[in-house]
């Protein structure tokens, strides 16, 4: 027999009050920035009814027909010409909805001549899309972003009116949050700026090609996002968070300006967004906790192991520090619903336990069938058990994986060596955590191990490690520690030991740009 007590946890919006809305445990790194630079290319850091802390509603192409050429043309590689091939295609996608009516190849024929320039060309671009799309259905299919018309979101098969509608199998509004973390920063008109600089026209040759295909037909039809991201109300009280949005902002500027190619600049853009991500998160924990041994200074931290293959005492401290915070938010969660619920438990009088209850928990919650009737009980044990497991299981859902997949996304843990996973920086992530951090042609390594735990919490070395006021009992392995990171860098050929006997982290994209 079904459980009739049992609650929806979606009601619950404690989750809510403390991150916003979720950040979704499935969507990588990658596709965290193609939302953001989606959602960036559709409005221009604005602000909807004077509400900062929400997202506006908008909408922005489908890219419907360029994605039917790449992605449902089985009969591309059998066509002997422009004749069989056109008749083909047709057939196969008449009757999908949005694709454009009384569709002729005269367009593609005129752009490409020969039909074997077109299918080359197709072909090359097939090659840039995601190493997984073998088991993804065409829908969810997508290209490398190298500007604002190779970004696209999901599409349902069928449009709801005249738009389509998003099922957020990829933009699950990670990237949403993003941008609205970013939004809090006084310098967003400068990454708007810069945002547009890289990616609004298609310069890349492969941009280019998707020109060509669509130039006849267009973008559309629109794909719609009614539903909105929101942050907490806590973030406009935080300073730490108004400074992670300073952080981020910052980052993504001096990234974009790097003399990079888009192709080189978008792993590292990636990376730096998910890294601040994880921050934001554990950060907003902290700010919210109760107990002073889960706020600490209210500051994330990750102690990193310069990989190698023996075990090592930082190995077996990054590994229970990575078990802290993946624990950290679920904890504050649980500890902020037992202090409210604490408080209505004290409240004798019906009525005003009810209104109460409804400040804490909101209007949904107290009005939800399975809870309206039980808070006016004498016992409410029962519901706060059912409330607890509730909250947990929505959390499992949305947000409770966040940290640990994302930081393996980045490149922030492995189990390279080991059975459990710590903090172990890849040397794609190492390489990002130069080219947003090294402002100049070089910087101190000790400068710069300073920099990246002022702004992230990475801590390599025995004086950052002071500075958190943590990992003491690992304090002499962390000399060794550093001077493997020193091997990371330098094979990364980012590290230059200069005459006066100190080593340098080099940024040598920044000082081609200078030289240019």
């Amino acid at each position: 027999m079904a459980n009739t007590n049992e609650i929806n946890g979606e009601v619950l919006q404690l989750e809510e009050q403390l991150w916003g809305f979720r950040l979704y445990d499935e969507q990588t790194a990658l596709l965290t920035l193609l939302e953001f630079l989606f959602l960036a290319g559709r409005r221009k850091f604005e602000i909807e009814n004077n509400n900062i802390l929400c997202a506006p509603r908008y909408d922005g192409p489908s890219h419907l027909y360029l994605r039917t050429i790449l992605f449902k043309n089985p009969k591309l590689e059998t066509s002997s010409d422009w004749d069989d091939w056109e008749t083909s295609f047709r057939d196969e996608n008449e009757e999908m909805p949005g694709f454009p009516k009384l569709w002729h190849a005269e367009g593609l024929k005129n752009s490409f001549g020969d039909f074997e320039n077109f299918r080359h060309a197709v072909r090359l671009l097939r090659s840039a899309t995601d190493s997984n799309g073998s088991d993804r259905k065409w829908t969810f299919r997508f290209l490398f972003p190298w500007s604002q018309a190779q970004i696209y979101p999901d599409i349902k098969d069928k449009p709801s009116g005249t738009d389509f509608a998003c099922p957020r199998n990829r933009f699950g509004r990670t990237g949403e949050m993003a941008w609205l973390l970013a939004r809090l920063s006084p310098d967003k008109n400068t990454l708007y700026n810069e945002l547009q600089n890289r990616f609004e026209d298609p310069k890349h040759p492969f941009a280019q090609l998707c020109v060509q295909i669509e130039k006849e037909y267009g973008d559309q039809p629109n794909v719609t996002f009614p539903t909105q991201s929101y942050l907490p109300e806590s973030v406009l009280t935080n300073p730490i968070i108004q400074e992670r949005a300073n952080k981020l902002c910052d980052d993504l500027v001096a990234l974009l300006r790097l003399e990079l190619k888009t192709e080189d600049l978008v792993d590292p853009l990636s990376r730096i967004i998910g890294m601040h991500l994880i921050c934001y998160q554990i950060e907003c924990a902290r700010h919210a906790a109760v107990d002073s041994r889960l706020r600490a200074n209210e500051r994330p931290f990750f102690l990193c192991e310069a990989i190698q293959r023996q075990s090592s005492a930082v190995r077996r401290e990054s590994r229970e520090n990575f078990q802290q915070n993946c624990n950290l938010c679920r904890l504050v969660l649980l500890e902020n619903f037992a202090s409210r619920f604490n408080e209505i438990e004290q409240i004798s009088d019906i009525d005003n336990r009810c209104e109460r209850f409804r400040i804490l928990f909101g209007t949904r919650a107290a009005e939800s069938k399975q809870i309206k009737e039980r808070i006016r009980l004498s016992d409410l044990s029962e519901l706060r058990k059912d409330m607890t497991d509730a909250l947990e299981n929505k959390f499992d859902r949305h947000s409770g994986e966040f940290h640990s997949k994302m930081s393996r996304h980045i490149g922030l843990t492995t189990k390279t060596f080991a059975k459990g996973y710590r903090y172990a920086p890849c040397d794609e992530l190492l390489l990002a955590l130069v080219l947003s951090t090294v402002r100049a042609e070089h910087m101190p390594l000790s400068v710069f191990l300073r920099q990246i735990y002022e702004k992230y919490g990475l801590v390599y070395d025995a004086e950052c490690a002071d500075a958190a006021n943590r990992a003491q009992n690992v304090r002499n392995d962390l000399t060794a520690n550093t001077e493997r990171l020193l091997d990371q860098i330098r094979s990364l050929g980012l590290l230059e030991h200069l005459s006066d006997s100190c080593d340098y982290v080099i940024n040598p994209y920044f000082r081609s740009a200078n030289k240019s």
